[in-house]
């Protein structure tokens, strides 16, 4: 419902955009039968500004991106099929820049953060049952400090350093604790 929502809103901000309003025209492209695939809204140069949605070819929206002068500057959403977000981000200057995150099934698959283009910060991967895959730090683009893989249960498989991308170290994981048997009465 809130993934609608936003939709929502942002299309009625689209819909409602003066044409006239710094020399923006109403752009539809379609395809070879007519189909629209691609509307939003263009400059006297011929360059996107505002919200663009791009739409499958069942007429349903896929991508709902917004520019300024040609380039990605803001937040950009992809959909599958059913309506649901799969994946946030946001843009400026036609990099990513800030909050990403990847989504299956309304489920959170990655969540990481860009400056310039380039992942920095933390980054966590999920598998499609909500458990944590790979926890990591990344700096400039590459992999810095402990990364760390799990299996689907959670427990802890690979354990490994990095320095400016490279790994330098591995380090010892312990075996998972495993169950202690019932005991006897």
């Amino acid at each position: 419902m809130k993934q609608f929502l936003i939709f929502s809103i942002l299309l009625i901000i689209t819909s409602c955009t003066d044409s006239r309003i710094g020399g923006l025209k109403p752009v539809e492209k379609k395809d070879s039968a007519g189909i629209i695939v691609e509307e939003g809204m263009e400059d006297s140069k011929g360059q996107k500004h505002g919200v663009w949605l791009n739409y499958s070819n069942k007429n349903l929206p896929t991508v709902l991106t917004t520019y300024a002068n040609g380039q990605k500057n803001g937040i950009m959403l992809k959909f599958n099929e059913s309506g649901s977000i799969t994946e946030k981000a946001v843009y400026k200057d036609d990099k990513l820049e800030g909050s990403f995150k990847k989504f299956l099934h309304s489920r959170i698959k990655e969540e990481s953060f860009y400056e310039n283009g380039l992942l920095k910060g933390e980054r966590i991967l999920y598998y499609d049952n909500g458990k944590m895959q790979e926890e990591g730090k990344w700096v400039n683009g590459k992999r810095e400090g402990e990364v760390k893989w799990y299996d689907e249960q959670g427990n802890l498989k690979l354990h490994y350093e990095y320095k400016n991308g490279e790994k330098i170290k591995e380090i010892a994981v312990p075996p998972p604790p495993t169950p202690s048997a019932p005991e006897p009465k």
